[in-house]
């Protein structure tokens, strides 16, 4: 049985995890992302999918770097 306690610390986790993704992928115009921030919140095996279009592309974190010119 999981207690609310275990849930608290799995959200928190999940959180921060999520906010460290965004604050290596987001920036402002003129400025260059941490993508190298990356590496430490993925396996190497880890996946990006971005499902915005009709096809979602797939890349790992070194395939999305490069094309990100990095």
């Amino acid at each position: 049985m999981t207690t609310s306690q275990e849930v608290s610390s799995s959200k928190h986790k999940i959180d921060s995890l999520t906010s460290d993704f965004f604050r290596a992928v987001s920036f402002f115009e003129g400025n260059k992302p941490a993508y190298q921030n990356l590496y430490k919140l993925f396996i190497e095996s880890g996946q990006l999918i971005k499902n915005s279009a009709i096809l979602p592309e797939i890349s790992n974190v070194r395939q999305s770097m490069v094309d990100a010119g990095e």
